[in-house]
């Protein structure tokens, strides 16, 4: 969701189990809505991310007046918010919202993207 600054904010994310799952690579600890296929958190973390399911609604709206690009040869599609955060949309994987502020990741995983 856009807020009257047109900053990204995180309300309109899926509840989600509360049990979430929690993995450590390389020293960073990543908090998911979504089990991934990473080994369970067991260390002493370095940076902590934390990904979180969002609505289509939540997408639509965040990247509704950016222009999304794909760079010549790229597999990705790219976007630049206002307010410096970053949208991108893999093929058969899905979209990423990551906050300019540090902020949990945002997914949601399309079937058809």
């Amino acid at each position: 969701m856009i807020d009257s600054y047109g900053c990204v904010v995180a309300e309109p994310a899926i509840q989600t189990n509360p049990d979430r799952h929690m993995y450590g690579v390389y020293g960073i600890a990543l908090q998911s809505d979504i089990p991934l296929p990473l080994p369970r958190y067991e260390h002493r973390e370095l940076a902590r991310i934390e990904l979180r399911l969002a609505s289509a609604a939540f997408f639509d709206e965040a990247t509704r007046d950016i222009p999304i690009e794909q760079l010549c040869g790229s597999f990705y599609h790219l976007g630049r918010l206002t307010e410096r955060s970053i949208y991108a949309r893999w093929p058969s994987v899905g979209e990423f919202l990551v906050s300019n502020a540090g902020g949990p990741i945002h997914i949601a995983h399309i079937a058809n993207c």
